[in-house]
């Protein structure tokens, strides 16, 4: 079994795994490249012996393999593991990560990339949201993602038309997840940042491990990826949780713009919590 994390970027996606690598039985890799090419020609090839050899040469040559499976796994080590798995998209994945976990000391994996959440259904026609993996599911109110994303130059301004891409990815995965009982996790990046613990004691039960401190604890935390600091986009990352940047949109956007954020995403705003 693996656990994903999905989340739009400037989600909190980033701090959700340092949490998580805080905890001694779980890891996640920094984020990865290779899931949505994989489930694409997945989608593609019929042929086991075939698609085996083709998703272990794609997963080891993408350009962050070496930072991300590659500290654990070599390349022949991610061929083997795919050699033995079920041709099943959903099994060959959560493989590695098994393999990924106990070359790693830990007792669960999980993978991390918000450039995912967009292609999800990509993910699920190959059959990645199924038993052998565990989906948790992280939003943040979008007109706080436009607000962070604008300020890093991520968005041309404060481009309204980027709720309606947070709307249709987060609905997609709600809509095809929410009635899978213990394989989708729901959270809400606002509740993480008012009061961690709660949230992590949930999301721990989820996966199946105790609730440990280290996952709160700034020196933990700020341990994970060192490679992250001195980046401008992970700078919060490192400094105390905490809420100040919840709500900052309110100061940034006018009634019009707040009007036509609405318009292209308020029955997502009303799904995941958030006020209208």
């Amino acid at each position: 079994m693996m656990f994903t994390v999905q989340g739009m970027p400037r989600s909190g996606t980033t701090l959700l795994a340092q949490c998580l690598n805080a905890h001694p039985a779980l890891v996640v890799p920094d984020e990865t490249d290779f899931m949505v090419p994989a489930a694409h020609a997945f989608n593609l090839i019929d042929d086991a012996e075939v698609g085996r050899a083709f998703l272990a040469d794609l997963i080891t040559a993408t350009a962050r393999f070496e930072v991300t499976l590659g500290r654990w796994l070599t390349a022949e080590r991610v061929g083997e593991v795919i050699a033995a798995a079920p041709y099943r998209f959903d099994a060959l994945i959560a493989s590695l990560y098994e393999a990924l976990a106990v070359e790693a000391g830990a007792t669960l994996a999980g993978d991390k990339s918000p450039n995912d959440l967009a292609q999800s259904e990509v993910l699920g026609h190959a059959g990645f949201f199924t038993g052998a993996v565990r989906t948790v599911h992280l939003v943040r109110d979008p007109r706080d993602v436009m607000v962070s994303m604008a300020r890093l130059g991520w968005l041309n301004g404060l481009d309204v038309n980027y709720a309606s891409q947070w709307r249709n990815a987060n609905l997609h995965l709600h809509r095809r997840l929410a009635d899978t009982g213990d394989r989708y996790h729901l959270i809400r990046y606002e509740d993480v940042v008012a009061d961690p613990e709660p949230v992590f004691r949930s999301l721990c039960a989820f996966l199946d491990v105790d609730y440990d401190p280290a996952m709160t604890s700034d020196d933990a935390r700020f341990s994970q990826f060192p490679e992250h600091r001195g980046m401008t986009q992970h700078a919060a990352t490192y400094r105390p949780i905490g809420a100040e940047s919840v709500g900052r949109y309110a100061s940034v956007f006018d009634r019009q713009t707040l009007d036509l954020i609405d318009a292209r995403a308020g029955d997502a705003l009303s799904v995941f919590g958030y006020d209208r």
